[in-house]
């Protein structure tokens, strides 16, 4: 795992193979996320969106609901690494 301020290897796919990466933009009253496909040619942004918890939910409730909802986007869009603004 990459401390704090590094940035992890990145993950070599083979040649022609895109590379998917969910970018995390974190908050517990909204939450952006994005997914992109890298390939030699280029990029294609896949999915973009704010995740937003009810806010009159308590901390522990917006929290669930952000994971369930990664978990969706994780799920449908297969990514193989993962960007968190900090």
């Amino acid at each position: 795992m990459a401390r704090p301020g590094r940035h992890a290897p990145r993950t070599v796919n083979a040649p022609g193979v895109p590379l998917r990466i969910l970018g995390i933009d974190p908050g517990t009253s909204a939450t952006g996320v994005g997914v992109v496909e890298l390939l030699s040619d280029g990029a294609r942004l896949l999915h973009a969106g704010t995740l937003s918890p009810p806010r009159r939910e308590t901390l522990p409730l917006r929290l669930s609901f952000i994971y369930d909802e990664l978990a969706r986007v994780i799920e449908a869009l297969s990514p193989v690494e993962v960007a968190i603004e900090q």
